[in-house]
């Protein structure tokens, strides 16, 4: 260990205390009494002893108790995670205009999957699809306004970005996705059945649209997560169709949407899939590069089902699993143990400890690490009578599956290559032990801790994921709310979404009621109890700029308005964007500041005009007034650099 790290084992009472009176002068100046009989030297003792004990404490902390303390963090020990991901199929060529699996292949829920290069884990698919022998022939959007954008040539290309679901995103906007099956071939084949023989039980049959988002990938909370509605469209006739799976979170991030067409007539020729954000929108419009029907989804996991154990009646009986491996905790398959009892297999009940068991209940504990299963002992917890124990678990390889990206893949049904993953497979993890534990806990304890100063707020603001938060902004003093601001224990916060596009578009207002909101959701469970929060959008001073501008000799007329422009554009941005610096709030911009800028300006001899104008006001003025959260937004369209020539004779 260093001799320059600081070791808080070695630290006793009076070392706390002494450490704490330094820092009063440069925390609390005001406070000047630091002797003993001072109730705020009480009160540093009192700290002082407490942090002596649970340090203390700290160092001496059984397994069992340092697994108590994570879950006070809520972090609980876990087993491996399966690594996930994404098969494309592959495209159309004109030597094999025809994919390789024809058109109506099911690909069955758990099809193993698996790349040529050897020793490397086995994928399984997540859900029943069908491989559909349809085309993909049109992706238009339907605005609320009854405008339509076509997306098709730039789904084609898959380089530039669209908005699926238009700038607003709102419940009113549809994605429409027109499919064109071969001639006399249906959608579903009669001959795929869509229930279990011998059941009632319906079976889902997905069609599968794998969606590329423009963003980067991030982890997006439930409660961030927006969902859509789908329909099945074939001529006039509308079916409701149910989403059984979208991992791209309302086509936010790179996924796949899966859509249940089990139970529909035969359908052949034309047909397409509405969908349609949910009632509410989605608060961040989607991005998106490409979007392509039949690909699976795949996952590094495999289900043991039925394992046969064979038990004795001893006390404490003990059965180890076949496979490593084992998945547990949160998100994974719960372990099943049936016991054969009276000619039938019967399920026990998982417990955490049997102490607390009587002698009649059928009962188990689970050992992860060993990967044991014990029963009780006829006092805690029945005997197992002996004979048979089916065991039904999931195992998984952890880390080991997390793969590189345009690998090849072969599927169980398809005879040649199906397809690459065009992104890594990624989310595989090995099992938490404490190292890891601990690791997480503290993470966790610097990132979702309670947002008590403007800057814990502004700071967690920034990092929402997924709603382009660039700029945050607390007010002291909210002047277009009074009342809200005059309550205690209520904060106002203003924020700025990224802007994209032209210049002029970039001066639009984007913070929709919305987008707000849905800030305002994700901070407001980590304020402080009883604290109230407002998130509002700035509030916007449109301005124009007249100036008169004198050249030196030799200079161009066309550069200098090119740059005179270019430079009231950073001066007075909005968001931060490579070397620009923003515009702060509540500060007035003056014609005197904007002369000075442009003064400055190659080629620039003289100012001989500079007026500032309100929107929609022709009368001149020196200064712009900005106060509380105000910010001056400048309309360039209208903005008027007049550039004259350097006079005779200079």
């Amino acid at each position: 260990m260093s001799s320059l790290r600081l070791d808080l084992t070695q630290r006793t009472f009076a070392d706390l205390l002494d450490l704490g009176r330094a820092l009063i002068p440069r925390y609390a100046p005001q406070w000047t009494d630091h002797n003993v009989h001072d109730p705020g030297i009480t009160l540093l003792e009192l700290l002082a002893w407490n942090t002596e004990a649970q340090i203390y404490s700290l160092g001496r902390m059984r397994r069992d108790e340092r697994i108590a303390y994570a879950a006070l963090m809520g972090v609980e020990p876990l087993g491996p995670a399966p690594a996930r991901g994404i098969i494309w199929p592959n495209l159309p060529t004109p030597q094999h205009p025809v994919p390789s699996w024809g058109s109506g292949v099911i690909i069955e829920k758990g099809a193993e999957a698996r790349t040529p290069t050897p020793d490397t884990p086995i994928f399984r698919t997540t859900q029943r699809i069908l491989l559909a022998g349809a085309e993909l022939t049109s992706i238009r959007t339907y605005l609320a306004d009854g405008s339509v954008i076509d997306h098709t040539a730039a789904n084609r290309r898959g380089g530039a970005a669209f908005l699926p679901f238009g700038p607003d995103a709102s419940p009113k906007d549809r994605l429409i996705l027109e499919f064109q099956l071969a001639d006399s071939v249906p959608l579903v084949p009669p001959s795929i059945p869509t229930n279990d023989l011998n059941s009632t039980q319906k079976r889902e049959l997905c069609l599968s649209l794998g969606i590329r988002a423009a963003a980067p990938a991030v982890a997006v909370p439930p409660a961030a997560r927006a969902k859509l509605v789908a329909h099945l469209v074939v001529g006039q006739v509308r079916y409701p169709r149910t989403i059984v799976e979208d991992s791209s979170s309302a086509f936010a991030e790179t996924g796949v949407l899966l859509v249940d067409i089990a139970d529909l007539p035969v359908i052949t020729g034309t047909f397409t899939i509405e969908l349609a954000p949910m009632l509410g929108g989605i608060a961040r419009a989607p991005r998106v590069l490409r979007i392509e029907p039949n690909v699976l989804p795949i996952i590094q996991n495999e289900d043991r089902t039925s394992e046969p154990h064979e038990v004795t009646g001893v006390v404490g009986q003990v059965i180890t699993l076949d496979m490593p491996g084992l998945r547990y905790g949160a998100g994974a398959p719960p372990v099943e143990v049936l016991v054969l009892e009276a000619g039938d297999y019967r399920p026990w009940r998982l417990e955490k400890d049997l102490s607390m068991s009587g002698p009649e209940e059928s009962v188990y504990v689970l050992d992860t690490d060993r990967a044991e299963i014990r029963f009780g002992n006829g006092v805690n917890g029945r005997l197992p009578p002996p004979g048979n124990v089916l065991v039904n678990y999931s195992v998984c390889d952890g880390a080991a599956g997390n793969l590189p990206r345009n690998q090849s893949w072969m599927c169980r049904g398809i005879a040649d290559v199906f397809g690459k993953n065009l992104d890594a497979t990624t989310g595989g993890a090995d099992s938490m032990d404490l190292a890891r534990m601990r690791h997480e806990a503290r993470e966790r304890l610097q990132r979702e801790h309670a947002l008590v100063t403007s800057d814990d707020l502004i700071a967690a603001a920034l990092d929402l994921p997924l709603l382009d938060v660039v700029r945050a902004h607390v007010v002291e003093k909210d002047l277009n709310s009074p009342r809200m601001a005059a309550l205690p224990g209520s904060r106002t916060l203003v924020l700025l979404r990224a802007r994209t596009g032209t210049a002029s578009e970039a001066d639009e207002v984007h913070e929709s009621p919305r987008w707000l909101a849905a800030a305002r959701r994700s901070l407001s469970a980590r304020l402080p109890l009883g604290e109230r929060l407002r998130v509002i959008a700035p509030n916007y001073v449109r301005l124009r700029i007249s100036a008169r501008l004198r050249l030196e000799r030799m200079a161009s007329p066309t550069a200098v308005s090119a740059a005179a422009r270019q430079e009231l554009a950073k001066r007075l941005s909005l968001v931060p964007a490579d070397d620009r610096t923003v515009w702060p709030f509540g500060r007035e911009v003056t014609a005197v500041q904007v002369a000075a800028w442009l003064s400055k300006i190659d080629g620039v001899a003289k100012i001989e005009m500079c007026s500032l104008y309100r929107e929609d006001d022709d009368k001149a003025s020196d200064i712009i007034a900005i106060t509380g959260n105000d910010l001056p937004s400048l309309d360039l369209e209208r903005t008027n650099i007049e550039v004259l020539r350097a006079q005779r004779g200079t």
